[in-house]
């Protein structure tokens, strides 16, 4: 095979062997040579030519350029396509590349995608100390969560994480799930999210109602990257959501099945500075009967100069 590389013939049918040998751990420069200038594999034939090849760390760093070029034009992201990030992106080398994947890692996550390991993470923290983005804080904040990594350092993301979504105004789910409830902001708390992905571009719209009987409402949904488009909506203890998002085109609409959301959870956790949780924790005692309870509240709240008082009263 080396014979016939070096006069440049049958090159393309003498690198699908010398792949093979490679495979097989036959090392060898000029085989490495040939593979990288003529071999068409897939995404997964490169990943598994990794793996013999790791000890070989710039022979290893080519073919994980090329993985991770592929990985991010198959939209394919796992665990062996992780290894080959966290090789290159040590190295120091090829930074559009690292910038590329780390993007799309990103993106990764916001689409659901939670099960990086401590390399892959520890990667993305050192970018988001590097540069403060707000989409690095949200998908960290997002990967701690789901794995219960509650150290200090990612409790301190995950609060990051609330306050720049109350200000921009978005709201991933998954931020709905934490359990420890001296972490969960109000804003996270008291808001519904709901989240519609198409082109970027579009006019998106959420129509909804809280009971079967009134008219349904229209609010505009706000894009953010990726192709999602975020809206929140206040639900009350007791509330049911009915709703359903159109994606409204020149040529007409498009909309999504009616569907519904409800509040049945029963938090009196809540900071009652907030009129969002004096309110809700009127209506819970009601379910539970507690009638003297919400007399209380509402005595209270209607003696105090708020703008709440109004509204009880």
């Amino acid at each position: 095979i080396k014979e016939i590389y070096r006069h440049k013939d049958y090159n393309h049918r003498m690198a699908d062997l010398a792949y093979g040998l490679l495979i097989k751990n036959w090392y060898d420069k000029i085989l490495i040579e040939l593979v990288l200038s003529y071999y068409q594999g897939g995404l997964g034939d490169w990943v598994e030519l990794g793996k013999p090849l790791s000890n070989f760390v710039d022979d290893v760093l080519k073919i994980d350029e090329i993985i991770l070029e592929g990985a991010i034009f198959t939209k394919t992201f796992n665990l062996d396509i992780q290894k080959s990030f966290c090789r290159v992106y040590q190295s120091g080398q090829n930074l559009a590349l690292i910038d590329k994947m780390c993007y799309f890692i990103l993106y990764k996550i916001a689409s659901g995608y939670y099960d990086l390991d401590y390399e892959t993470i520890n990667a993305l923290e050192k970018e988001y100390l590097r540069s403060n983005g707000s989409l690095f804080c949200y998908m960290l904040g997002a990967v701690y969560i789901n794995n219960n990594m509650n150290f200090k350092k990612n409790i301190e993301i995950i609060k990051s994480a609330e306050k720049l979504m109350q200000e921009e105004g978005v709201l991933f789910p998954i931020y709905k799930t934490i359990k420890d409830k001296t972490i969960m902001a109000p804003y996270i708390e008291k808001n519904q999210p709901f989240i519609y992905k198409t082109y970027p571009g579009r006019k998106i719209f959420i129509h909804y109602k809280f009971n079967d009987s009134s008219p349904y409402q229209k609010k505009q949904m706000k894009y953010f990257k990726f192709g999602f488009y975020f809206a929140n909506l206040v639900c009350f203890f007791g509330e049911k959501i009915i709703y359903y998002i159109s994606e409204e085109l020149d040529t007409g609409s498009i909309e999504t099945k009616v569907d519904t959301v409800d509040n049945f959870k029963i938090n009196l956790s809540g900071n009652l500075e907030d009129e969002y949780f004096t309110i809700n924790q009127a209506l819970i005692w009601e379910k539970t009967l507690k009638f003297s309870d919400i007399f209380t509240l509402v005595a209270k709240e209607v003696k105090e100069p708020k703008k709440i008082k109004g509204r009880l009263v």
